[in-house]
This record gives structure tokens, sequence and C-alpha cells, in this order.
């Protein structure tokens, strides 16, 4: 065992002085064992090619999905004509509702109002608690939310 001062003790340096060297006999027999053994590299590069497909498989799974979502909406859908494309009636836009930006009232004294976009789901919810749109120049307070 290495220690970490480099002082040997007395008994340590008997000990290593005493200790008996393997014959050449002994060696040569162990090092034709190793030379001979055969190397498992097929059963190595097989285990590192299932281990490589599982890891793709589920980053691909997790990152998929949200490829996926974002396809759903960029997609030309077969189904939805060119001009519901083009005002946003798409099967796409109904499932995801498209944003809407708003004036947030704030409880801030200094910063009433703040500009921000949210899902066209919760437009409800904020106008029933004073937020509302835009004005023309893009300041707030603006109309109210219809």
């Amino acid at each position: 065992m290495k220690r970490f001062s480099r002082r040997e003790d007395q008994l340590e340096a008997r000990l290593r002085a005493r200790r008996r060297e393997p014959s050449d006999g002994f060696l040569r027999s162990v090092e034709s064992g190793i030379d001979a053994a055969p190397r498992p590299r097929a059963l190595r590069l097989a285990v590192a090619g299932i281990l490589t497909a599982v890891a793709l498989a589920a980053f691909g799974a997790s990152g998929g999905l949200s490829y996926a979502a974002k396809a759903v909406s960029n997609v030309d859908l077969p189904g939805a004509s060119s001009e519901a494309k083009q005002n946003g009636n798409s099967p796409a836009a109904n499932q995801y509702g498209g944003k809407t930006t708003i004036c947030h009232q704030t409880s801030s004294e200094t910063n009433q109002w703040v500009l921000i976009s949210v899902s066209n789901n919760a437009i409800p919810a904020h106008k029933g608690h004073g937020d509302t749109l835009p004005a023309a120049d893009g300041t707030c307070p603006g109309p109210p939310i219809p």
C-alpha cells in the first residue's frame, strides 16, 4: 500500500528486503496466458452499440415530441385549404390557439402596465382582472379586451 509520507518504518523495510521475486517460468506462463486469451472485442462493440441505440432512442423520444408539436403548427396539412391556412383556421391553429399581446396590469406604482403575449385561451382570465389591449401606437393601457 502506498503511503502518503515517504518515510518507511523498519518493519516495512525488512519485509521488502525478504520479499521473493516470482520465478521466470511463472512469469512466462502468466504472460503466455494473457497473450493467448481471446479479447472479447465483438462483445464490447455490441454492448457499446446497444447502449448508444438506447440512449439515442431516449433522447429522440423526448426531443422528438417537441419537434413534432412544432411541426404540426408549421406543416401544410393536406386537409386544410389554403384560405383556412392564411386565416389561421387550420387544425393546428384550432388546437394551439395562437397568442395575443395585451397590456397586463401590475401591482407596481412605478410601472403599472406591462406588454405581454399570452395564449388566446388565457384572454378571458386576463380580461376579468382588468387587462386591456395595447393602444394603436403600442402604448398601455389601451382599449378594453372585447
